[in-house]
């Protein structure tokens, strides 16, 4: 595959005249994985989004970007400063002006890296979220990894910082980051779970599980199979648990990863049910949550200091009314209240984790009363719309800064073109 230019619509049909443009970078469009990007791009509504990057090398989320000059198989040899581009910058810069881009937004502190050079060479404000390993094990990379350099750079460039938790806040102010330009945000998911049609239990693709199954407690981990994640403390915890309670029970682990062979043979040596299902599709993952007892996502500290930004899937099983099991580690205490969504166990403890797991599935009601506070926390604080007017919000603000700084001594109060524009849309 050529790794020229691919053709792409600089600016979709469906942009309004009235709407700002946001240009959201992400290098690579888009691993399945990344639901919260999508969430993002398709619930602005007071802007219209933009989307640039180096390659699509994924496309089971629906989005297309609108400029990615690199072929899948050539953006490898390719990845890079974007600033070595060369050859590449004036593709980018054609859409930002056809556009009118009034902001550049990137996921991941590491994406932004790449298009540091487009927000200065356009002046252009740039926002850059940070979601978890970009503030807590790229920057402890060794040389001749780059990134640790580059983090300052970012720091001192981007006009927004922000992180999606308190805890990456800490880490970005901790590395440096000027903490009057970091902004906790947390990401929202939609309040409706996306859902098979028709809406019928997909028993087949949930490892021929009944719903009805008389006394099955289910007990369910959907990630990554990597480090971090802790499914192994989830099996020694399930493989603990007494003899008639695990007789009664089934754990379901959703996803893949380096370390699937070795879970699959630590779980063989068990006595009891467990199901690896590999990835599955979203509706999928709702089937299995909506008809399981408790969620447990034991997180822990890597070995190369990533830990837990949010956690996303817990406000997930959060929205599927379940009780969350986890670490008290990274941003999880943000996600979890312990003793009232879930319970938050030491990292390491595995006693601990044992006993928080037995005492859901053998008390219905502390398990009813836990996943109804869940639910109730996540429409109130991680609702997708309600956080994104909020990040809407910002942007305003951002643009306004920017065009009060460059228009030199105006009023800051002064409403900017972007919100007068959006006022007197609103009014309308």
């Amino acid at each position: 595959m050529t790794d020229r230019p691919t053709p792409s619509p600089a600016v979709p049909t469906s942009a309004r005249p009235e709407q700002p443009v946001v240009a959201v970078w992400r290098s690579l469009w888009l691993p399945a994985s990344e639901t919260f990007v999508r969430d993002h791009v398709r619930s602005l509504t007071g802007w219209h989004p933009l989307l640039l990057g180096l390659a699509q090398v994924d496309d089971r989320l629906g989005l297309r970007p609108d400029v990615a000059p690199f072929g899948e198989s050539g953006w490898r040899r390719k990845v890079g400063r974007l600033s070595r581009l060369t050859g590449y910058a004036g593709v980018y810069g054609a859409a930002l002006r056809r556009a009118d881009a009034r902001l550049l937004h990137a996921h991941f502190g590491t994406d932004a890296v790449e298009c540091l050079p487009l927000a200065a060479r356009h002046r252009i404000p740039l926002a850059v979220t940070f979601h978890g390993y970009d503030a807590t094990s790229a920057p402890l990379r060794p040389p001749p990894s780059p990134y640790p350099h580059d983090l300052r750079r970012v720091f001192a460039a981007a006009d927004i910082l922000l992180p999606v938790s308190h805890f990456i806040a800490g880490r970005l102010i901790d590395l440096g980051a000027p903490a009057e330009r970091v902004h906790v945000h947390y990401l929202g998911i939609p309040r409706q779970a996306p859902r098979a049609v028709p809406s019928g239990r997909a028993d087949s693709a949930r490892g021929g599980v009944s719903d009805a199954e008389p006394g099955l407690r289910r007990i369910v981990f959907v990630g990554r199979l990597v480090e971090g994640k802790g499914v192994e403390d989830l099996l020694a915890a399930f493989g603990a648990l007494p003899p008639p309670l695990r007789a009664c029970s089934r754990l379901d682990i959703v996803g893949d990863g380096d370390r699937r062979a070795a879970l699959e043979s630590q779980a063989a040596a068990i006595e009891g049910q467990v199901v690896f299902h590999g990835r599955l599709a979203p509706e999928q993952v709702t089937e299995i949550l909506e008809t399981s007892t408790v969620f447990v996502g034991p997180s822990h500290p890597g070995t190369d200091g990533w830990n837990e930004g949010l956690g996303l899937v817990f406000l997930e099983a959060g929205r599927a009314g379940l009780p969350v099991i986890s670490h008290r580690t990274g941003g999880v205490p943000e996600a979890v209240i312990d003793g009232e969504t879930g319970l938050l166990t030491p990292v390491g403890d595995l006693g601990a984790l044992t006993e928080a797991l037995r005492r859901v599935l053998e008390d219905p009601e502390l398990s009813a009363r836990m996943g109804v506070a869940g639910r109730d926390r996540v429409a109130r604080l991680f609702d997708l719309d309600t956080q994104t007017r909020r990040l809407e919000a910002l942007y305003d603000d951002v643009v306004e800064r920017a065009e009060v700084s460059v228009r030199g001594g105006s009023s800051p109060g002064a409403p900017s073109g972007t919100r007068s524009l959006r006022r007197n849309r609103e009014t309308a």
